[in-house]
């Protein structure tokens, strides 16, 4: 239920992620449109200015070498001709030695030589000899002239910059200069203060604002500066901004509902065994039902059994074993465990000397053509080497498959291990199959245990005695699995089993308890064949 709950979680975190992406895309791509855009308002921008400063600089090419005594007639006349040529210069006024006020202008003749012009804004950094007057108003020109002023020499030029001033976009715009050696931008025409929310806007993928700023280079300097107000525009397009977060709404459900399914198909069965095994069986452990000598109570060794529990909980081995089987890794599961098996016995290995441990093989992996795992497998190498002995167990139906294991079975056996059938009854073998694999023991299934004491004419007890006798034909010893109460361990001990598992001994157990349960010196060896 938790690992449900948390798989809802997530995958509604990763629904919102996906939506939040798309809105970031948008607004990347609305980014780009913009830059776009902007680039095309300050190339407009740019054309503009340079044919009003083109101008400009014409005139004073003509004019700025000269020196100006007096407002002779041919001076003025000389001064409209520029006028009508130029159609955007405003007027041109001239000045006498480089002084603060003009003598007289192309339009209106001689002017008050009293009236002194404010400071210039703006000293030309490439030109000392050029300033420029920003929003220039004088009460003497006409109202149409307030506009932008520069001098040079003796020449000034008030300019029109409507021009420039005049260029619409769906986003709002600042051009600005920045005065040499200065840290302020002076404003020139467009929305006024974009340049400095610019400056204070914090910029981040999630900002409703977008600055972009280009600038010229050259004497005639223009930086323009845009701020795209993507709330505006929604506001503006209300339909199309409201069906687009819909679109990414639904995007961001199917993310929900895509990353949902996968959650749900990996807490299949079948899903998180693959999980398991992606994982290196890291979500498998193991535990250890001990095997005793009924005769004196004593553990003679103890048969790992795998276990599996993942975060949506634990699985039974009726329900992993066939995924395993299914999926092809039985093999890489068998030395897992074995691997696992090894690493907790570690500490116990001075209390196993002829310890006995068995461990559950897979028939197909036992086939021929599976040998060369066998011989270069780490975990039976290792194994070799230990004071305890390995039990191969083979379950009884894989010794009619038609599968060749005399192979395998001869490897194992010259490794020093020992082989056992396991769940003896259940299938079909017969005494020359059992006597063409000669195991070490014979593993009396726990269904025919479980009925030893049930009924004194149960068919399934009544066979107990021919196993044994099949087991003692071909040199085996019997070992009775699932013994749950006295009355059946009594009724093994009576007919001649000596050795049983199960319930009424002891539960498969991790290996801290294992440890406790041993005696502190364990010196177990294989019985007689005699005592089966």
């Amino acid at each position: 239920m938790q690992a449900s709950i948390r798989d809802r979680i997530l995958s509604v975190a990763f629904g919102f992620a996906v939506f939040l992406t798309c809105l970031l895309v948008m607004k990347v791509a609305h980014h780009l449109d913009m830059r776009s855009r902007l680039k095309a308002v300050i190339d407009l921008v740019h054309a503009r200015g340079h044919v009003i400063t083109s101008q400009a600089d014409e005139i004073f090419a003509q004019l700025d070498s000269r020196r100006f005594d007096a407002c002779t007639p041919e001076l003025q006349q000389e001064a409209r001709n520029l006028l009508f040529r130029f159609n955007h210069v405003h007027e041109i006024l001239f000045f006498r030695d480089r002084g603060p006020t003009p003598i007289c202008s192309a339009t209106l003749g001689l002017l008050d030589e009293t009236h002194a012009f404010p400071a210039h804004d703006i000293q030309s950094l490439f030109d000392p000899d050029r300033s420029y007057w920003l929003g220039f108003s004088d009460p003497r020109l006409p109202e149409t002239s307030v506009d932008f002023f520069v001098r040079s020499h003796d020449v000034g030029i008030v300019l029109d910059q409507r021009i420039l001033s005049n260029t619409t976009t769906s986003f709002d715009w600042e051009a600005f200069t920045r005065p040499p050696g200065t840290d302020y931008a002076v404003h020139l025409f467009g929305s006024e203060g974009i340049y400095e929310q610019s400056r204070q806007s914090i910029q981040h993928p999630l900002s409703p604002y977008t600055y972009v700023e280009g600038c010229t280079e050259g004497v005639w300097r223009f930086c323009v500066v845009a701020r795209d107000d993507m709330p505006a525009e929604i506001m503006q397009n209300p339909l199309t901004s409201a069906a687009g977060i819909l679109a990414y709404l639904g995007f961001g459900f199917l993310g929900y509902r895509w990353r949902l399914r996968r959650f749900e198909k990996r807490s299949t069965l079948t899903g998180r065994i693959r999980t398991a095994i992606r994982r290196n069986f890291r979500d498998f452990h193991c535990v250890y039902q001990p095997v005793i000598d009924m005769r004196s109570g004593d553990p003679v060794g103890c048969e790992v059994l795998a276990r599996f529990c993942d975060e949506y909980g634990p699985l039974p081995p009726s329900a992993f074993i066939p995924e395993i089987e299914r999926t092809g890794s039985t093999w890489f599961f068998t030395e897992a465990v074995l691997g696992k098996a090894i690493t907790d016995l570690a500490s116990l290995e001075g209390r196993l000397e002829g310890f006995h441990l068995s461990a559950n093989f897979f028939r197909q992996d036992l086939h021929a053509r599976n040998l060369d795992r066998l011989e270069a497998s780490a975990a039976l190498r290792v194994l070799g080497d230990k004071p305890y002995v390995l039990i191969c167990e083979i379950l009884e139906n894989g010794l009619e498959t038609g599968i060749d294991m005399s192979q395998a079975i001869a490897h194992l056996r010259a490794r020093g291990f020992e082989i056992a059938i396991d769940d003896f009854g259940t299938g079909v073998a017969n005494l020359s199959s059992v006597r063409k694999l000669s195991p070490h023991y014979i593993k009396i299934d726990r269904q025919f245990v479980g009925e030893v004491d049930a009924s004194e004419d149960s068919l399934r007890a009544s066979l107990v005695p021919n196993i044994l006798a099949i087991a003692r034909q071909v040199g085996s010893i019997c070992v009775a699995e699932g013994v749950e109460t006295a009355e059946q361990a009594a009724s093994l001990g009576g007919i001649g089993i000596r050795y049983a598992q199960g319930y009424h001994f002891a539960r498969p157990m991790p290996v801290a308890e294992l440890a406790a349960f041993l005696p502190a010196q364990a010196t177990c060896s294989r019985p007689a064949q005699t005592t089966a």
